[in-house]
């Protein structure tokens, strides 16, 4: 038997029943304000608990990798998680079942994406993810405790790093693709720039969940967390890059 299996789909179980309990509102289902932010960290618990689950269900039918990724399927992935993320972030929460399956769908991309490193570096994976969980409840602890210290105007600044960085990543790419630099010559240091610049995107995120519930009017427990959830695995990964 697959105990971590077995523990990731239990967790699927519970948060989904906690969520039910504490979230939605029935005739019509929707969801509801009260206990905003624990909704919100319910959903962000779901979502690790179906990310995991997607890898563990990979890793049980040992699919190749390679194959996984060969030829034009890993662009064809990507391109389908970027159109999955746009119908998501730009969808009504009125539409409780549709946006409950995209971001299904989206969750179980991550997990494809994902794969590869749980396969090939484990233990990296491994101790990723416990710093990862350090660092992400660290900054959540400063969030709820100094919220004040976290400002609106702080979007714009970290939006534009965040291009940037994004810019920097496919010129580098390109540019060793092209033989004119180094493949990793710069690789630990946007890891590095990419851990900050998401940890600082973790606390404005976690501002805006203690904003939201204090004037709630129409929310989205799926956008919300998803913010959370993003802002931690682009720190996952970069801690995997400098770890290597």
């Amino acid at each position: 038997m697959n105990y971590k299996l077995l523990s990731s789909s239990l967790s699927i179980v519970l948060a989904i029943f906690l969520i039910g309990h504490n979230s939605l509102s029935f005739n019509p289902i929707r969801f509801h304000c009260p206990n905003y932010i624990l909704n919100s960290y319910l959903y962000l618990f779901l979502s690790i608990a179906i990310l995991a689950s997607s890898i563990l269900s990979i890793e049980s039918q040992d699919v190749n990798i390679n194959k996984l990724f060969a030829g034009n399927s890993k662009y064809l992935l990507l391109i389908l998680s970027l159109m999955i993320i746009f119908g998501l972030v730009s969808m009504s929460p009125k539409y409780f079942l549709t946006k409950h399956i995209l971001w299904i769908m989206f969750i179980i991309l991550l997990g494809v994406f994902l794969y590869p490193i749980y396969k090939e570096k484990r233990s990296i994976f491994y101790q990723a993810g416990l710093t990862t969980i350090a660092i992400i409840t660290a900054l959540s602890f400063l969030a709820f405790m100094k919220p004040d210290l976290i400002k609106d105007s702080w979007f714009m600044p970290l939006f534009i790093g965040l291009i940037a960085l994004i810019v920097s990543q496919i010129s580098e790419r390109l540019l060793a693709n092209w033989g004119i630099i180094h493949a990793t010559k710069y690789n630990k240091l946007f890891s590095y720039i990419a851990i900050g610049l998401f940890s600082l995107w973790t606390l404005f995120d976690t501002k805006q969940i203690i904003k939201n519930a204090e004037n709630c009017v129409n929310p989205d427990y799926i956008n919300q967390s998803l913010d959370v959830l993003l802002d931690s695995l682009n720190i996952f990964t970069g801690i995997v890059n400098i770890s290597e």
